[in-house]
């Protein structure tokens, strides 16, 4: 096992990648409170799956994506001013603490009021451990001031190149392609191995130790990011280019034909993100071994559908326009309305399934979570119900005893209220 010593620096690291993603990785950017909340929930569900199956290191994984969410939750809470993690943890050791005097203040027990008082044998709290820059393998998330580090280095890449690089150079220098590239330029953090800036094309030639799990994991990230700027990639192995240059260099020409765009021509932003993140699930050692095998069989049912329809999306099964799917909506409802009316229990609840499953795609499609949205009727629901039975309360009057009329005017007053309150928050 490891010291404590080792742990706090493992724990100061999940703190520096996370702040470090959530500047610079456009997923990470535009999360919110609700827009984790789902992924909270399936996380969580995932950890009580391996915890029933008593497999200890699945157990580890997926507390390590528990405590990632945790984590991101003080973040969110810090930028806007309201508490960070160290408070999170200082209020929970003190509970814990509070709760506990016949561990931490023997002579206490048993008085009305114990003293929340800090225990003699923990160390005193320190400073928060001190930033440093996110390393994987050779890739370095580097400050700006780097930038003549950077350089000195391409340069020296240059000096080294394999005998592939060479070779592709010999095809690419001098406008051959019809436009010019330059090697080992730099890019943002990173030194690219050959680069198009009039196409945004950046060329990447890969030697033996990047197909090793790690390193696969270091280039999706790197890719990630140059998408973000606005570059497309493409790869090559050295064996590739040495034995098969005619078809390198059509597949070059090919993506030269291609129009730059601000996100490279691929899916922007967050949408990129996610599609790696499912290819590097897959890539894993231990990772999922089919697309779908990542979501959860204890999930509930509506969040289950919306992530079997998000992880088909990051592999490319989605509609090519998301207006089509309104044609399956009405399609789907069209056919439960038949089976309704047939009066067939069976056929009635498949087709009940498939139009859910169709609004819940709708919903994807449009950005929208749909456990998020349900929540929120839930929650409107229960508010006016609760004010037409408090209303019903202060007349002495049962539930039971009101006619339909009475309760809907009611509602509708609940519902007034409400916006009333919205103004004036508005306001």
């Amino acid at each position: 096992m490891h010291t404590r010593e080792e742990q706090m620096k493992a724990f100061g690291r999940l703190l520096d990648v996370l702040d470090q993603l959530r500047e610079k990785c456009p997923w990470d950017k535009k999360q919110t409170n609700e827009s984790l909340r789902p992924n909270t929930i399936e996380e969580t569900y995932e950890l009580c799956d391996a915890l029933a199956r008593n497999d200890s290191h699945d157990t580890m994984k997926e507390l390590g994506d528990v405590m990632m969410h945790l984590c991101f939750y003080a973040r969110i809470a810090s930028e806007q001013g309201d508490y960070d993690i160290y408070d999170v943890l200082r209020q929970q050791a003190d509970k814990l603490i509070f709760r506990h005097p016949h561990i931490y203040h023997p002579s206490q027990v048993g008085k009305d009021e114990p003293k929340p008082l800090a225990p003699s044998d923990l160390p005193p709290t320190g400073e928060a451990i001190a930033n440093t820059q996110l390393v994987i393998d050779r890739y370095r998330l580097a400050h700006p001031a780097s930038y003549a580090t950077l350089k000195e280095f391409s340069h020296e890449l240059r000096k080294w190149a394999t005998e592939a690089e060479s070779a592709l150079w010999t095809a690419l220098r001098g406008k051959n392609l019809g436009q010019k590239f330059r090697r080992q330029h730099i890019i943002g953090d990173f030194i690219v191995d050959f680069v198009c800036l009039e196409k945004q094309l950046v060329i990447e030639v890969d030697g033996g130790y990047h197909y090793t799990d790690k390193q696969k994991e270091a280039d999706a990230l790197r890719t990630q990011i140059l998408n973000d700027l606005g570059f497309r990639e493409i790869r090559f192995s050295n064996e590739e280019i040495l034995h098969n240059t005619d078809s390198v260099i059509e597949q070059i020409r090919t993506e030269l034909a291609k129009e730059a765009s601000p996100v490279g021509g691929r899916l922007e932003g967050a949408d990129l993100v996610l599609q790696n993140w499912e290819q590097i699930k897959l890539k894993e050692k231990d990772g999922n071994k089919t697309v779908l095998s990542g979501v959860p069989a204890a999930l509930p049912s509506l969040i289950k559908a919306y992530r079997i329809q998000d992880k088909a999306r990051n592999v490319g099964f989605d509609w090519q326009k998301k207006e089509d799917v309104w044609d399956k909506v009405r399609e789907e409802l069209t056919e439960l309305e038949a089976e309704l009316k047939r009066e067939d229990k069976e056929k009635s609840t498949d087709e009940l399934g498939d139009f859910l499953f169709s609004v819940i795609n709708a919903a994807r499609l449009y950005k929208l979570n749909p456990d998020n949205a349900l929540e929120r009727t839930n929650t409107k629901f229960i508010h006016r119900f609760n004010y037409i039975e408090q209303h019903s309360i202060r007349a002495g009057r049962p539930l039971t005893e009101m006619t339909l009329e009475e309760m809907d005017a009611l509602w509708n007053e609940a519902k007034q209220e409400e916006k009333d309150a919205e103004k004036l928050t508005n306001n």
